[in-house]
């Protein structure tokens, strides 16, 4: 974090290095699973291979964080509704906290989240492992 950072600013530059460091962390461990064949994929999707296509950002995906943000703020209303003793913190983030002690139970603090598959669907379509995409929603 530099000394005039704002969070868009922050968001921006780390932004723009997470599809490299996506890739090369990928290209290490399908190249570490899958042999000389992982280690062939892993060649051509590293960003050391030469490939010099633009940055990875969400905007260049087609995702409009400013979009994400005006459908929270409209459903927030509606997810206000469900709250119950228990429920921590308000809509927004990637994951929920719970506190089943504050719905009468005796135990820690549960964390659940949710995520979208893009990510997911790319590195399986390199790999040619499709048959488990989607297991874990």
């Amino acid at each position: 974090v530099l000394a005039g950072d704002t969070p868009a600013s922050l968001k921006a530059r780390v932004q723009a290095l997470e599809g490299d460091a996506l890739c090369d962390a990928v290209a290490a461990l399908v190249a570490a699973v899958r042999g000389a064949r992982a280690a062939a994929i892993a060649a051509a999707t590293s960003s050391s291979s030469g490939y010099t296509a633009a940055p990875l950002t969400y905007a260049s995906a087609g995702v409009s964080i400013d979009a994400g943000n005006e459908l929270v703020d409209g459903i927030k209303p509606l997810a206000a509704a469900t709250k119950r003793a228990g429920v921590l913190g308000s809509i927004g983030g990637f994951g929920g906290l719970f506190d089943p002690r504050a719905a009468g139970y005796a135990d820690p603090v549960l964390v659940s989240g949710t995520d979208g598959v893009g990510t997911k669907l790319i590195i399986a379509q390199a790999t040619g492992q499709n048959d488990r995409i989607g297991i874990d929603l």
